[in-house]
């Protein structure tokens, strides 16, 4: 079509170039022509505009706006008999499974890293040059009744595991050849409630990028801890308490049979 006279170049990006309608003339007498037959051969698809839209994304470095694409329009449609053997190798296979529609990216299911295996590594095809990032994801997954500690707790070690895999100076290497810049998260999908989408770098502070906690509230797993102490040593009490029960109600039926035993 360029080489017809159809397009036009209009400008790059990265290495690729951007065509576009020449002018009013070609859009009229060719154009509207085209577009025409090609909707009636093609019916448009909302679902799959969406998608490319989300892809078209991801090339500049934006993989939320295809987690969100995944959780609006597919795992919200599930019902709740969906759910019940529902985990985070299902929501991994969902998600490789759309992006394997592209074409531009290797799809590494579980690729060892430092003695781990993180979930799902996205790394550019060496033909597209002018894509610049690389993607570590970490996927969790929770039940929807799931507590605000048990997700805290959850996405805590999914930051944990980021560590553990950035620390393998080999693949990351690997993930950035050619200058392209490797980055990461941690997916949390929590039923068909909400989805968690934190970005993750390292380089923000010594132990990772978390968020911010108040002087008192310490991590979530010592949150954790803390609650599952308070639990055991309520349950200890409660238990205390009825031996004592236990207890009392025998010394009362020793006094009453002593009782009876005097009288005769």
């Amino acid at each position: 079509m360029f080489y017809f006279g159809l397009l036009t170049i209009q400008g790059t990006t990265g290495k690729s170039l951007l065509l576009g309608i020449p002018n009013y003339v070609i859009r009229k007498l060719y154009w509207d022509y085209i577009i025409r037959k090609l909707e009636e051969l093609n019916p448009e698809n909302p679902l799959m505009n969406n998608f490319r839209k989300t892809m078209l994304e991801l090339k500049d470095g934006k993989i939320e706006p295809f987690i969100n694409f995944l959780f609006e329009k597919v795992i919200k449609m599930f019902s709740n008999r969906d759910f019940i053997n529902f985990n985070e190798q299902t929501v991994k296979s969902l998600i490789l499974g759309f992006l394997t529609l592209n074409g531009e990216y290797m799809y590494l299911s579980e690729p060892e890293m430092n003695r781990g295996y993180a979930d799902i590594a996205l790394r550019r095809e060496a033909r597209f040059a002018d894509i610049m990032y690389n993607w570590l994801l970490e996927i969790k997954y929770l039940p929807a009744k799931a507590t605000k500690i048990a997700i805290e707790a959850k996405l805590e070690e999914g930051r944990n595991q980021l560590i553990k895999y950035l620390a393998d100076k080999k693949c990351v290497s690997i993930m950035t050849e050619g200058g392209v810049t490797l980055k990461s998260a941690v997916v949390l999908f929590v039923g068909a409630n909400s989805y968690r989408f934190e970005p993750f770098n390292p380089e923000t502070s010594s132990q990772g990028a978390r968020r911010p906690l108040s002087k008192n509230s310490g991590t979530p797993s010592a949150i954790v801890k803390k609650s599952v102490k308070r639990e055991n040593r309520a349950e200890n009490c409660l238990m205390t308490e009825r031996r004592l029960d236990r207890n009392l109600a025998f010394q009362c039926t020793i006094n009453r049979n002593e009782g009876m035993l005097k009288q005769l």
